[in-house]
């Protein structure tokens, strides 16, 4: 596996003749992909694991992940809720104050996305249709404050 953050975690399957794969990754959640991205939602060990099999049989392998800091970037992260997370195609928002602007950057702190939000507002939506798989920093700004938290896009 490859830590893509401190929350998420790249899986990488490396069964020969697999036809069929069943990620468990130890928190309620699971996958068929071949290669899952998974974010975890909070610190703890995660004791993961990876069913494999074809026509001849099933394999399988397990391996415990530690995740130390669930990824979130302010302490005020209550004060506001992103989702889905992973994004896919568009993440929605809603916040308990008024925000004037929304950010996405880069884990680097490029600015992929900003908008300023006429009429202020507390609730809105991001379409983002052509981000691509990764992990980065969402924004929502006003004039005290910035809250921010990671999301992760697996398309």
């Amino acid at each position: 596996f490859e830590i893509i953050d401190t929350s998420a975690v790249q899986f990488e399957n490396l069964s020969e003749f697999s036809e069929e794969f069943t990620w468990n990754f130890g928190d309620g959640s699971t996958s068929m992909e071949e290669h899952p991205i998974h974010v975890f939602s909070m610190p703890n060990l995660y004791n993961t694991s990876l069913l494999s099999s074809n026509t001849c049989g099933v394999d399988s392998t397990s391996l415990n992940v530690a995740i130390i800091d669930a990824g979130v970037l302010t302490s005020d992260n209550e004060r506001f809720s992103l989702y889905p997370n992973p994004v896919e195609e568009c993440i929605h928002w809603k916040s308990d104050f008024i925000v004037e602007q929304v950010e996405l950057r880069s884990l680097a702190g490029e600015i992929l996305f900003q908008e300023k939000l006429e009429p202020i507002t507390k609730s809105g939506k991001l379409d983002l249709p052509e981000l691509p798989i990764g992990v980065y920093v969402f924004c929502l700004i006003n004039s005290d404050k910035r809250f921010c938290a990671k999301v992760l896009s697996t398309r």
